[in-house]
């Protein structure tokens, strides 16, 4: 059947950057067609340059022939597509999407994500992008939006790949763009997760731009009598009112709190209930 080559139109319809590695179409360790492919697994390199982590997907490392994955996912946010065929990136611990243990180079895709594996190695680009890309492949290969798996989850013995993105956080960001490209909305700037919350609880107008928190991971804005705060471990949640004055007086986010993970809820007697990263809000 040979391999599957849909990457440009994947890509293209996703409204993602790309480039192909020479003889990209002629690599692999046998072929692996579309009807073939389950999965995707979702791994970074543990190197941290464009380059040199090219040189290990492309040529090998450790003793491994190369490829061991069909796409690199650089550090601009960029899809480079490294080899068309079979790849040795994912050997299986577990049984996964009908596929034994053990077996899943030969019915899966692989991405490595360009970063060190450290929690703020990756950038904002590879942040974003990186559930689009998952995303624009199982649109393309007409499966569904959680036919995908970190390697850390095929292989939970031996691997601890990707860190720092949260397998919860990530799927939601999956089928977002899933959806979008699937409807045809994919190129259509899409409103970030902060401005999508607070249009939801019709906050008004912001008085800041999107801006960094001082961890240099999460995001916030402020508007008139909240702020709502995004980082890629949590969803887009707002604090205001009496507990924005208490989550000021702790610290914010850098607080015992930390980043709240739900909007106010009302409860009995007029209170309100919020849950944040590490403790609730009464």
């Amino acid at each position: 059947m040979g391999d599957y080559l849909g990457y440009e139109r994947a890509f293209k319809r996703a409204g993602l950057p790309f480039s192909f590695e020479p003889a990209w179409n002629q690599r692999g360790h046998g072929d692996i067609s579309a009807e073939k492919i389950k999965f995707i697994v979702v791994h970074h390199t543990a190197g941290g340059s464009d380059a040199g982590d090219l040189r290990s997907v492309r040529d090998g490392t450790n003793g491994l022939a190369g490829p061991l994955s069909q796409i690199l996912f650089k550090r601009d946010g960029s899809a480079h597509v490294v080899a068309s065929g079979v790849s040795w990136h994912a050997f299986g611990e577990i049984n996964f999407r009908g596929v034994p243990a053990g077996s899943g180079n030969y019915y899966s895709l692989g991405i490595e994500g360009v970063s060190r594996g450290t929690y703020d190695d990756w950038t904002p680009q590879q942040r974003a992008n990186y559930p689009k890309l998952v995303a624009a492949l199982l649109v393309d290969l007409g499966l569904d939006d959680k036919a995908w798996i970190f390697h850390r989850d095929y292989q939970p013995r031996s691997k601890v790949d990707p860190v720092a993105f949260n397998a919860a956080s990530f799927q939601a960001e999956v089928t977002r763009h899933y959806n979008a490209i699937k409807g045809g909305t994919a190129n259509v700037p899409n409103k970030t997760a902060i401005e999508l919350v607070a249009e939801a609880l019709k906050l008004g107008k912001p008085t800041t731009d999107e801006r960094t928190c001082p961890d240099g991971i999460g995001k916030n804005r402020v508007y008139e009598n909240h702020i709502v705060y995004w980082t890629p471990q949590t969803p887009a949640a707002a604090v205001g009112g009496d507990n924005l004055k208490k989550y000021a007086q702790l610290g914010y986010e850098k607080s015992v709190l930390g980043y709240p993970i739900t909007n106010e809820v009302k409860i009995r007697d007029n209170g309100t209930y919020q849950r944040f990263q590490k403790g609730n809000m009464y």
